[in-house]
């Protein structure tokens, strides 16, 4: 019997396919998944060779650089599709109210010099390269610093504290207390606001999105806490105090709610765009439209129920019998001889 057993245990094991895990036996399993998701959370393409298997830091430093690269793109880019998403794409390019939006948009931020007359006629493809090529060289190329050095260097040589302020709230409409503009603070403290004042549709999209994962995470945690206070009384049956497995059990749910909330941020952050008010409309009017063409038959339930109103009421009968009534202590007339309540009446 042992030696059947052992034999049908081998042939059993020798007749599983183990094909599938063959991958994770390969040498470069660990840097291909880890480029793979990579590609799926960030849109970044790592090449393998930059994360070295037998050197831990090293590729998490390569890593780090690709994802904040491509952080920086979107950082001048996103702004830059957002305005011809909220003026172009909703007016169009021959619109002069959009085309005028642009320029004093462009003129704002980056000091383009820009006029409604250049961009006429101009495919909306090429109105982004020259906004992403004006963004680009603010925040990548150096031209925000020497913006701010530029002031720095000139009026701001011996301005005050309020006078810098004045100047950030009119170059990059940044509302900047006086202690903070300390001469030797005063360059990084600038860049700063230049910085966030040419992100700034990005910044309220990041807000967006926090606001309304911790809002959506901070509810399920409550729920689960609710369901963790309902149930962990049950703990006593073993030998276990609910109060201290309640702290644990909650401590450890807050925890987790945390991870989902970094690990939900990151997944939208690069992927995620801000709708206006005027396109959230328009979804709404569609929905309305399918909901209108849902009630097609309304026509015809309304037919029905005018004929329904429009017949006469039909008159109740009343129950007449066909033979007296018999009392319960009358003789049951099945001719038993016993009551009625005795016999046939019995309920």
């Amino acid at each position: 019997m042992e030696q059947a057993l052992t034999e049908g245990a081998a042939e059993h094991i020798e007749s599983v396919d183990l094909s599938p895990i063959g991958r994770y036996l390969e040498g470069g399993f660990a840097p291909a998944a880890l480029v793979e998701w990579a590609l799926n959370k960030f849109g970044v393409a790592v090449p393998v060779e930059a994360l070295p298997v037998n050197d831990i830091a090293a590729a998490e430093e390569n890593l780090q650089a690709a994802v904040e690269a491509v952080y920086l793109r979107r950082e001048i880019e996103y702004p830059c599709e957002y305005l011809l998403d909220i003026t172009i794409g909703r007016a169009g390019a021959d619109s002069a109210y959009a085309l005028n939006a642009v320029c004093e948009w462009a003129n704002r931020k980056y000091d383009a010099g820009w006029s409604p007359d250049q961009l006429t006629g101009k495919d909306p493809e090429a109105i982004r390269d020259d906004l992403v090529a004006l963004a680009e060289n603010f925040l990548a190329d150096g031209r925000l610093a020497e913006t701010v050095q530029g002031f720095l260097d000139g009026p701001g040589r011996n301005a005050d504290a309020d006078a810098v302020a004045q100047w950030a709230r009119q170059r990059f409409d940044a509302q900047l207390p006086a202690d903070q503009l300390a001469d030797g603070d005063r360059r990084e403290t600038l860049i700063r606001a230049g910085r966030g004042f040419l992100r700034r549709e990005l910044t309220e999209l990041e807000r967006f999105v926090l606001l309304q994962i911790h809002d959506a995470s901070w509810k399920d945690h409550l729920l689960a806490i609710d369901h963790l206070r309902g149930a962990v009384g049950l703990r006593g049956f073993a030998q276990q105090d609910p109060k201290i497995v309640y702290k644990k059990e909650g401590f450890k749910l807050f925890g987790e709610m945390l991870s989902s909330i970094r690990a939900r941020v990151t997944d939208i952050i690069f992927r995620a765009r801000m709708a206006d008010a005027a396109e959230m409309q328009n979804v709404y009017q569609i929905s309305s439209l399918v909901h209108d063409q849902m009630t097609a038959y309304d026509d015809l339930a309304l037919d029905m129920a005018a004929q329904q109103a429009a017949a006469a009421p039909r008159k109740i009968e009343t129950i007449i019998r066909d033979r007296p009534k018999v009392g319960r202590n009358a003789p049951c007339p099945c001719g038993s001889g016993k009551k009625y309540k005795k016999c046939c009446g019995r309920t």
